[in-house]
């Protein structure tokens, strides 16, 4: 794996945009990308919130200490919930189009 990460980058406001919705910064300015070494950040993290698209879902997960907030690919965090005990939960079966599979019951 690269230590490396391609970014978008505003010259003029000095910002990086991670997922820009077009070529150009809010000041009018066009992106130029630019490679930087990748952050890493350690901390004691809850879950918040949680997302879903069309191709992935994931956890927003925030430290509260550090005031840092995240989102988080669900396939990230799939190996760290091999082995959880789930406790007494109830699944029922469902149907999407062609997709079968069960979803949890409240």
């Amino acid at each position: 794996m690269s230590g490396m990460i391609k970014v978008h980058y505003c010259k003029t406001c000095d910002v990086e945009a991670k997922n820009p919705r077009s070529y150009r910064h809010l000041c009018g300015n066009p992106y130029t990308v630019i490679e930087r070494e990748k952050e890493r950040i350690t901390g004691k993290f809850v879950v918040v919130d949680w997302f879903s698209s069309r191709s992935s879902a994931g956890l927003v997960v925030e430290d509260k200490y550090q005031g840092i907030r995240k989102s988080i690919y669900m396939s990230d965090l799939f190996k760290y919930l091999d082995g959880t005990d789930l406790g007494e939960i109830t699944f029922e079966e469902t149907k999407k189009e062609t997709a079968y599979s069960w979803k949890v019951v409240e």
